[in-house]
């Protein structure tokens, strides 16, 4: 190992701009132990990159003098190249965690994108039952989110008459047999027996 120079002296030829020092600590140390290392962290695709980024930042540190034992180098490496892979996997997580909150539940899984399709027939199905102001009522309302007073405004008519022929509209497309569910307070066991 006589032939290898020590790392203070591949650290002082990078100070010195030296292309051999860059070119022996690329040898040394990135072109295989830290490409295998990335490689078996973040994957095969991305080593090459990783490993270059990583390579400009120890030799980008070491010309700002932040290297401050150069018999260290090798930890020095280590230490960054581990920050770049917590990064990176930090950033993964991220990125998935945004990609299921944007991504809709129904794509991820077939069976409800088959109920939110059939779902989404029968209400089209209905609203075609409906014509004129009931239907520019529901679907002004309930799909294009419209105040109650845009609307009734809109239509000429009073807040009464919107009211009532809002309710009259979801009537008819309740499906037939429907009973609304009127609220009633249970009555206690002493108002029964009494």
């Amino acid at each position: 190992m006589t032939d290898c120079p020590s790392w203070p002296e591949v650290v002082a030829r990078i100070v010195a701009d030296d292309p051999s020092g860059m070119e022996e600590l690329y040898r040394r140390c990135f072109a295989r132990g830290v490409h295998v290392y990335l490689g078996r962290r973040l994957g095969w695709q991305a080593a090459l990159d990783f490993t270059h980024d990583a390579f400009v930042a120890t030799v980008g540190a070491i010309h700002r003098g932040e290297l401050r034992n150069p018999e260290c180098l090798m930890g020095y490496v280590q230490s960054i190249v581990r920050r770049m892979v917590a990064g990176e996997i930090e950033e993964r997580v991220r990125q998935r965690e945004v990609r299921q909150i944007r991504e809709p539940a129904d794509r991820r899984d077939p069976e409800r994108v088959l109920l939110a399709a059939e779902k989404d027939q029968a209400i089209d199905r209905k609203l075609g039952k409906l014509k004129g102001a009931d239907l520019a009522i529901i679907t002004r309302f309930y799909q294009l989110g419209d105040t109650a007073k845009e609307i009734w405004q809109d239509l000429g008519l009073t807040e009464t008459q919107f009211r009532l022929r809002k309710s009259r509209a979801l009537d008819r497309l309740r499906p037939r047999g429907h009973v609304r569910r009127v609220y009633r307070p249970r009555r206690l066991e002493t108002e029964r027996t009494v």
